[in-house]
């Protein structure tokens, strides 16, 4: 972006726009993901000490 300054394109801003949403929206799955493995391992731990 900074080689075409002057004439800044409007796909690179989409572009650019897209990948940082991208990147939030996934950072958001893998927290959630983990908060899920680390519940289940919990889980599992609590009911093998019952056993």
């Amino acid at each position: 972006m900074l080689h075409a300054y002057p004439a800044f394109p409007a796909f690179a801003g989409r572009l650019a726009a897209f990948g940082t949403t991208a990147k939030w929206a996934t950072l958001l799955m893998v927290v959630i993901g983990a908060g899920m493995a680390s519940l289940a391992c919990l889980k599992k731990h609590m009911s093998a000490g019952k056993a």
